[in-house]
């Protein structure tokens, strides 16, 4: 069975209120399993949760979300400024 590993790989400090909301929403992510049917909808609710915090503090610079394929087996959230989430394909048997 097919499932995701979802690591963050890199943190940065925070410099404002909206980038520290961000890494707190973020932060209960790192190290879970994801099974393959839900990897698009973690990504899409990534790419939402970041938007809505983005209108919740609108004097702040809004943060973007990049995602990117490397090849089957990795995929990259870089959240500007904040963090960088991968997500891995983790085999197990089971």
């Amino acid at each position: 069975m097919n499932k995701h590993f979802v690591k963050i790989t890199q943190t940065y400090a925070t410099k404002n209120k909206l980038q520290a909301a961000i890494y707190q929403a973020l932060k209960k992510v790192d190290h879970i399993l994801l099974e393959k049917k839900h990897l698009e909808t973690f990504l899409n609710e990534t790419q939402e949760l970041v938007k809505e915090l983005n209108q919740q503090f609108p004097r702040c610079t809004p943060v973007g979300v990049d995602i990117s394929t490397h090849d089957e087996k990795m995929t990259l959230l870089v959240v500007r400024h904040v963090m960088h989430i991968c997500v891995y394909k983790a085999m197990i048997n089971a």
